[in-house]
């Protein structure tokens, strides 16, 4: 049997444990890939772990009712409060008289689903009454910190977090992560820039046009209102998710695929972006929002155009669009090659090639061609060469957050992004934010026809997003 693991999830009552964090640990335990362990549920309010686990339920596809009954044997659920000794201290208590049944040192895991502002404090806490300890790896047992995104909300508090944090534990035990990153798409990216010798040479700004990288939620904020009111677009999902995917289509070649080096190179990209223009729009309804100030200039809503100022990419601008209450959810980047300009384009018209890596809603890579449309005419018609995962391989594919909690479980960094990185991020952000871009409202259903997205659109020549 495997070495048992205590899984302590800190906001565990919160919108992320229930809708991303429960349902995957539920088929990860299913799949026997977690085997041997025991889930301690933390919260700041009174509650089971009966309600706890049927809210999540909704929120679990394919459940089996006597595995789901066995998941919840699992568990067992205390209210405290994470910046407080006290209830740390009672926090130990529980977690050392569950461990002791087991003959030999448990592995622990603590995961925080809670906002960064209590990442310092709790960390301090966790070390200080001994439940969580500075580990080398060649320790028989380890201790593993888990930091939801966004690490900070802007450079100050991250760089006082990061201090904070490295004082308790070791580089090795910290996974400041990205979920973005285990996607199965975003993590083929790399392989298929590099194993395929046909995209390299023309991974540059001599063949290609502009790139756009999207992230549109049919959604609003829902009840996150106190959290996203802080927080907006641009720090939730532009400073962590866009950023890091820009970082991995535009990285040069790192030295080898480990790890370390994958984030070396992301580094190296995210030092050379620079902001050249945008707009951010903010949907009509969201001051009516739950936890939302009534005179909130929070924007919902991001249209940007980046550059990376380097050989590579010295003419090639890479703009975002991103944001709630959109007309339709869909996440993607979308790499527009150049026209080509020779003797058969100025007798037939053609279309610019196009490289699309779409994340959701289905995870596809689809390349557009030109071909002639048929043997008596010249007129060339664009074509899409289109690889579906799920459609090819007919399997269940992991979600983001079983392949996140699996690579923590078992000491991978393909999901944590490093301080250096995140630091760099926020440089990016905090250049934006100082423009003090004007704010303008949109519809759901008409943001495309609102002027300030017009007037954009046709400044930068832009005829995509």
């Amino acid at each position: 049997m495997s070495q048992h693991t205590s899984f302590i999830i800190f906001g565990i009552t919160g919108d992320l444990a229930k809708r991303k964090i429960m349902p995957a640990l539920y088929h990860l335990i299913q799949t026997d890939v977690l085997t041997n362990v025991s889930f301690i549920g933390i919260g700041h309010q009174q509650s089971s772990i009966d309600t706890i686990l049927e809210n999540a339920k909704q929120y679990t596809e394919y459940v089996d009712e006597n595995a789901w009954q066995h998941f919840t044997t699992l568990f067992s659920y205390i209210a405290c409060d994470i910046t407080n000794k006290q209830d740390m201290s009672l926090l130990f208590e529980h977690i050392t008289t569950n461990e002791s049944a087991y003959n030999q040192p448990s592995n622990r895991l603590f995961y925080f689903a809670v906002a960064s502002t209590l990442f310092a404090q709790a960390t301090k806490l966790l070390y200080e009454v001994g439940l969580c300890k500075r580990i080398a790896s060649k320790e028989c047992f380890w201790h593993r910190l888990v930091y939801e995104k966004p690490f900070g909300h802007d450079i100050a508090s991250a760089h006082t977090i990061n201090t904070t944090i490295q004082q308790y534990l070791d580089e090795s035990q910290i996974y400041r992560i990205d979920h973005y990153l285990t996607k199965n798409i975003v993590h083929n990216i790399t392989l298929l820039r590099f194993s395929n010798i046909m995209f390299e040479p023309l991974w540059n700004s001599t063949y290609i046009e502009e790139m756009h990288f999207v992230l549109h939620e049919s959604i609003g904020i829902e009840k996150r209102g106190c959290f996203y009111d802080q927080y907006g677009v641009l720090k939730d999902v532009v400073q962590n998710h866009i950023l890091q995917m820009i970082a991995l289509i535009g990285m040069e070649r790192p030295d080898d695929l480990q790890e370390e080096s994958i984030r070396s190179a992301r580094l190296n990209t995210l030092k050379h972006i620079t902001f050249e223009d945008g707009i951010l729009g903010q949907y009509q309804e969201y001051k009516q929002e739950f936890c939302v100030n009534k005179n909130s200039t929070t924007p919902t809503y991001a249209l940007l155009k980046l550059h990376i100022n380097n050989q590579r990419w010295q003419n090639t601008p890479f703009y975002v669009s991103a944001g709630k209450k959109m007309a339709e959810s869909k996440v993607g980047i979308y790499i527009k090659f150049k026209e080509p300009h020779n003797a058969l384009t100025q007798i037939v018209s053609t279309a610019s090639n196009m490289l699309t890596i779409q994340l959701n809603p289905e995870a596809v890579f689809s390349l557009q061609l030109n071909v002639q449309s048929s043997s008596t005419d010249q007129k060339i018609t664009p074509v899409e060469m289109t690889f579906c995962h799920s459609c090819l391989f007919k399997t269940r594919t992991s979600q983001p957050y079983e392949t996140l909690l699996t690579d923590v479980y078992n000491g991978k960094i393909t999901s944590s992004v490093r301080y250096d990185e995140i630091e760099s991020s926020w440089h990016i952000i905090e250049h934006i934010e100082q423009k003090k871009l004007s704010l303008f409202r949109y519809d759901q259903t008409s943001l495309q026809q609102e002027e300030t997205m017009i007037a954009f659109k046709k400044k930068h020549n832009i005829d995509f997003i």
